[in-house]
């Protein structure tokens, strides 16, 4: 025991660090992409990856919409890619949409640099 009575907190208890969860990473790299494209129309309200069967949905609230869109779609990560296989969504015109976008910019998406980078594909 210290002086004060009670026992010291370690640097690494949970209660002192405050590293980023998984999906809180995910999200910010997303939320990067968005906005790297200029689409600050769409709002990111929900986002979650399965890795074990390659899903990610997600529910996004696009500017004069009163009600969120959900997303579905399934991927694979190839080296630093991620790519798109599949994509479904609650509106029929979004999904044909996002599948248009996806085969003029190619269907995949170079993953973040660095250790969000690192991160990232470890939690696809």
């Amino acid at each position: 025991m210290n002086g004060g009575g009670h026992t010291p907190v370690s640097p690494f208890h949970p209660a002192r660090t405050m590293l980023p969860s998984r999906m809180d990473l995910i999200r910010k790299a997303v939320d990067a992409r968005i906005s790297s494209l200029g689409l600050d129309w769409v709002k990111l309200e929900s986002f979650h990856i399965r890795s074990k069967d390659k899903t990610i949905s997600a529910d996004v609230l696009l500017e004069g919409e009163t009600e969120s869109i959900h997303i579905e779609a399934t991927y694979e990560v190839i080296g630093s890619r991620i790519s798109v296989l599949t994509v479904d969504s609650s509106r029929k015109w979004v999904a044909e949409a996002a599948r248009l976008g996806l085969a003029k910019a190619g269907g995949s998406f170079e993953l973040p640099s660095g250790i969000t980078g690192i991160l990232v594909r470890l939690f696809l």
